[in-house]
């Protein structure tokens, strides 16, 4: 299709940025850059898409319709996407690629303007000639049609002398959201690190927690809310009284996975791991892959959802459901605390449901209507999730007894902190098991 073409079709199809008469949206494409040069860039297959138009210039603007230094009109999809490669082109990070896109669908034209991607990565050139050996691959990645039922996403033994940084994000800010735990989260040697092969991610009490929080440089979050916290004019202390650490996947994928996980959970009061898929586009929606209260036992009218219980499921953060937090999950009922030992957590995450095991036993199966608390069916992309955190208001619910103690504080008030702190004998449980320990994570393509 020549320019004269693209520009009748934009001409007769009147259209906004992102919708035309509210029936299409178009997907935001996958980009690529390679080394030493090569560039790919790509949208999803849809039945209805007849032409994919991209047109970009490197560090330089670009107006509406104007051709760009490199374009190309897309007439057939291949393995799912439509893709313009052009194998010429250098770039380097941080490059600038401003571009403009026209999607025809259904007969009409969409077109987005304006738009810009930074090299952030430079793949290797083998990748770009990499023909998918699936035909319908059921699993996608950010990096599309590169895998097939049973290929690796993740796969880390710890073996190394340090965190594999390809792999991991180290975490380092202040929990201002989901459910508000205790702590902070540091990216410390003293909090995360690898000791004989294992991954070791430790809580502690935090020095000076009653003065102002600094986590600059090193934040892991744009926001400054997340970065640091002032204590001035405050006749509340708000801080949070402990340091733990979290590691998250870099590697964000579809929730189609099998997923297994060699651990020994962390023992402790008021401490839990966060061993979890977490939705990309809506953080609150997890699923739990491994969970279980680091208190010894946790009771009420004779009933103990202490450490001696495992749950796993789909779950949803939020302070509303603070009286109610385990609603819908599945629960494996074990002989003493799950932190006792090591065991092996596995999920396996279909379209048809989601099966959760502990030492090849399963213990809990959802199907798509069985699980009204969270629909994972809508879940798209997920990253894996890796720490361990401190109390907060909807996994501890109140009117329980620790070991026939109170628990110190009440979800939802305004002087938790304080009150965790001025009842410690919490602390007196804290140990050198008091942390999470792994021995290995694979992520594999159903």
């Amino acid at each position: 299709m020549d320019g004269q073409t693209l520009q009748e079709i934009l001409i007769i199809c009147v259209c906004f940025p992102l919708y035309c008469y509210g029936q299409y949206q178009v997907p935001t494409p996958t980009f690529e850059a390679f080394k030493p040069k090569g560039f790919r860039v790509s949208i999803p297959d849809d039945e209805k898409v007849e032409l994919f138009a991209f047109h970009g210039k490197i560090n330089k603007p670009i107006i509406q319709i104007e051709p760009g230094d490199f374009s190309q009109d897309v007439l057939k999809a291949v393995n799912g996407r439509f893709t313009y490669t052009d194998p010429n082109i250098k770039l380097k990070e941080n490059d600038v690629i401003n571009y403009w896109i026209f999607v025809q669908h259904d007969q009409l034209g969409f077109r987005i303007d304006e738009q810009s991607w930074t090299v952030d990565e430079l793949r290797p050139i083998e990748e770009l000639n990499e023909v998918s050996r699936c035909i319908n691959p059921r699993i996608t990645t950010e990096e599309p049609n590169k895998l097939c039922p049973g290929d690796e996403i993740i796969h880390d033994t710890f073996s190394g002398k340090a965190i594999d940084l390809n792999t991991w994000k180290v975490e380092q800010y202040i929990p201002e959201e989901l459910d508000f735990p205790l702590n902070i989260y540091k990216n410390s040697p003293e909090i995360v690190e690898i000791v004989d092969d294992t991954l070791q991610i430790r809580t502690q009490l935090a020095q000076n927690f009653s003065q102002n929080i600094n986590l600059n440089p090193g934040c892991t979050r744009t926001d400054n809310m997340f970065c640091a916290k002032s204590n001035r004019h405050q006749t509340v202390m708000w801080n949070q009284p402990t340091v733990s650490g979290k590691l998250t996947s870099k590697r964000t994928f579809s929730a189609f996975v099998n997923i297994t996980i060699r651990a020994k959970l962390p023992k402790g009061d008021y401490v839990y791991p966060e061993i979890y898929l977490q939705d990309v586009a809506n953080p609150e929606s997890l699923i739990l892959i491994a969970f279980t209260r680091g208190n010894e036992n946790y009771e009420k009218n004779g009933i103990d959802i202490g450490g001696k219980q495992l749950y796993g499921g789909p779950y949803n953060i939020s302070i509303k459901d603070a009286k109610n937090p385990h609603n819908y999950l599945a629960i494996y009922k074990n002989a003493e605390h799950i932190g006792n030992k090591w065991h092996t957590f596995r999920a396996n995450l279909g379209p048809d449901g989601l099966n959760f095991y502990i030492d090849d036993q399963l213990y809990g199966r959802f199907s798509s209507v069985s699980s009204p608390y969270a629909d994972f069916k809508q879940i798209e992309m997920v990253r894996l999730v890796l720490g361990i955190a401190v109390g907060g208001h909807s996994l501890f619910p109140d009117g329980y007894t620790s070991s026939g103690k109170e628990k110190p504080y009440k979800n939802l008030d305004r002087y938790s902190v304080r009150d965790f702190l001025s009842k410690s004998s919490w602390l007196e449980t804290w140990s050198s098991d008091t942390g999470l320990q792994v021995d290995y994570v694979t992520v594999t393509a159903l």
